[in-house]
């Protein structure tokens, strides 16, 4: 993964969480389900500076954006989809095979 590639999964993902309406109305969950995990996932973002990030920390990014879709409650098959465009779009299917069966 190059460093182009590199900054769009990371982008990829930061940008399906700010494009999906959080229907949530709890925002204690929000804090903890949505903004922390957001926060982590820029950490990783950063802590990779131009590496490729690893399986452990593509793992680790994939399990917090189903968390974050999770939390704002998006409907399975929404969230599905967003997983789906994101694995696509970074060649990660094999990779995440458990994130896309249906």
């Amino acid at each position: 993964m190059s460093a182009n590639r590199k900054a769009n999964f990371f982008g990829s993902v930061l940008t399906a969480i700010a494009c999906t309406p959080n229907l949530n109305p709890d925002p204690h969950a929000y804090q903890h389900g949505v903004i922390e995990p957001t926060r982590q996932i820029r950490t990783l973002a950063e802590e990779t500076g131009n590496d490729d990030p690893g399986p452990d920390q593509r793992r680790q990014v994939m399990e917090l954006l189903d968390q974050i879709l999770e939390t704002k409650q998006v409907d399975a098959d929404e969230r599905h989809e967003r997983i789906q465009e994101i694995l696509e779009r970074h060649d990660l299917h094999r990779e995440f095979a458990h994130m896309v069966q249906t």
